[in-house]
């Protein structure tokens, strides 16, 4: 009878600190969507759980949703801050326009007397030569 009390008991604590977590968690979820205004329960729900999957855990810096999916969600401050990509892309083709103003256009002919760079043993060396055949 005793063994049987003390595994009620280690039970009912393991069930009470489980008790205990959920009810913290929709505690956190009611205030939640009482804060939100307008709209239908539903749609109030949906947007905490977003905002609360996308908010970095204290402990480990990391938001549940980077955990599961390995990326990070994108939300409305994505569209305030500028793609990093437009931005790579605007200054890559404003770079080139500028080098373009200024370097000479070389048009040679199979023939020609040229000048290359030859890589071998680690060492680069410049070669003169007269290229028999073109590559594109």
């Amino acid at each position: 009878m005793l063994t049987s009390v003390t595994k009620l008991r280690g039970s009912l604590s393991k069930n009470f600190e489980s008790i205990c977590l959920t009810e913290r968690t929709l505690g956190v979820a009611k205030e939640g969507v009482k804060r939100m205004q307008r709209n239908d329960l539903e749609t109030k729900l949906s947007r905490f759980l977003f905002d609360y999957r996308i908010t970095p855990h204290s402990t480990i810096g990391l938001a549940p949703s980077e955990l599961l999916m390995n990326r990070h969600l994108k939300t409305r401050l994505h569209l305030v801050k500028p793609a990093v990509g437009r931005k790579l892309t605007t200054k890559q083709t404003r770079q080139k326009t500028t080098h373009d103003r200024h370097a000479k256009v070389r048009i040679f002919k199979i023939g020609d007397f040229v000048y290359a760079l030859r890589y071998h043993d680690d060492k680069a060396s410049w070669v003169g030569t007269r290229p028999h055949q073109t590559t594109n």
